[in-house]
This record gives C-alpha cells, structure tokens and sequence, in this order.
C-alpha cells in the first residue's frame, strides 16, 4: 500500500474524514486526492462567479468549522483554489455559525480577512461581521510621527 504525505501546514487541525497527521492512506492516492483538489477549486470558482466575488488576498470560501474550532476554508493561490485553515477571529466564527465540517455541503461563504475587521461578501456586496473593539493604529507615510524624541 501507498502512503501519500500532504502538506503539514494544510490541515494543522483534526479534519474528521480527511487525513490526520497530514497522512493520507488507501482512498487518498494520488488520483483520488487530485480530483478532490479539482472538485474544491472547480466549487470556488463556479460560486465566486454566481456571487459576483473578485480573487483579493483576503478574500476567503468558507466551507466549514473542524473539531478543534478553527474553519475550514479556500483559498486563491495563483490561479487555484486550494483547502487551507482560514484565519478567522474566534469572535466572528461565532457569529458565522458555519456548519460542521462533515455536515457542509456544496455551498461556500464568503468573506475578506482584514487585520481588524472581517466583512461578508454575498452578490458583489460587502457587509460588516465583526470588527476588532480596539483596533490597532495603523501608520503609513501621511501618519504624523507620534514619537517623543
């Protein structure tokens, strides 16, 4: 038998029926594992279109919540779709309420990440979620120097 190793920062936390440890044995081979990679990517994309979403660094297709409470979502790297842990402030996973992951289905949420916010995007539409109470300052070139020196 085959043992395919997978990346072990793709599913650092325990996704039940898919690979533990990152190990993927018997029904995980190569094809198998491609296709389901395939059918992700093809899911992101057919939804991102019905929804009006542009590819943005932040934006992220929640799929579901793990056992250990972080979700389980996708992500646009180059131009594929790829399963990855999503970053989401435990706060805002609350209020998303997503399903478990072995209870999803073929419907995606969709959302954009920023440092201190988290906003829903639904048919070319931004709607706030949830919003850090003390947002860190954040200084660019126009901020005046704040220092006392």
């Amino acid at each position: 038998m085959r043992t395919v190793m997978l990346e072990v920062d793709t599913f650092p936390g325990h996704v039940p029926g898919l690979p533990s440890q990152a190990v993927a044995a018997g029904d995980l081979l190569p094809p198998r594992l491609g296709r389901m990679k395939m059918s992700f990517d093809r899911l992101a994309v057919r939804s991102a279109a019905e929804q009006h979403i542009q590819s943005a660094p932040g934006v992220y297709a929640l799929w579901g919540r793990m056992s250990d409470g972080d979700v389980l979502g996708l992500h646009q790297v180059h131009d594929t779709w790829r399963m990855t842990r999503v970053p989401v402030p435990p706060e805002a996973v609350r209020l998303l309420d997503l399903p478990d992951v072995m209870e999803a289905r073929n419907e995606l949420f969709w959302v954009e990440i920023a440092p201190n916010q988290v906003e829903i995007l639904r048919n070319g539409e931004r709607f706030p979620l949830w919003q850090a109470e003390s947002p860190l300052p954040v200084r660019d070139s126009t901020s005046p120097d704040l220092s006392m020196g």
